[in-house]
């Protein structure tokens, strides 16, 4: 089985090496953080995400920890709706498979459902597991 690196543990690393375990490499992740990001921005989860995500096995998770956004609004300094729409069309646009949720949940998500995942995690330990692999890399190349 083919070995290979990923650098990041956010949302692209976990999903690509979802894809490549289930193509027969055996992936491992480096991660420069010391843990999974918290909070962050929200992510409108549609399309060609939403298809991915449920041929993974991953939607009705996404979809319970997801949440509907019933209205946009444009508020003031102090929290006063100055504009805004219903976004109902959204969901009929893309018949009902419309959902959003944070990123970290995601991200968390991605993480705690393929636990298979070999992670390595930190500054120091995802240079020095990186360094070893380009030496090992080398050696066999000689």
């Amino acid at each position: 089985m083919s070995k290979v690196l990923i650098s990041g543990a956010g949302i692209a690393g976990p999903t690509l090496a979802f894809w490549l375990k289930a193509g027969g490499f055996e992936p491992t992740l480096i991660e420069r953080a010391p843990a999974l990001r918290t909070g962050g921005y929200v992510i409108d989860f549609w399309g060609l995400g939403y298809d991915i995500a449920e041929r993974m096995g991953l939607i009705s998770e996404i979809n319970r920890i997801g949440y509907r956004v019933r209205e946009m609004r444009i508020v003031d300094d102090t929290g006063r709706r100055l504009a805004g729409f219903g976004t109902r069309v959204f969901s009929e646009l893309t018949d009902g498979r419309y959902v959003t949720l944070q990123r970290s949940d995601l991200s968390r998500l991605l993480f705690d459902q393929f636990g298979w995942l070999a992670c390595v995690a930190g500054v120091g330990a995802a240079l020095a597991l990186a360094a070893a692999l380009v030496a090992k890399l080398r050696l066999a190349g000689d």
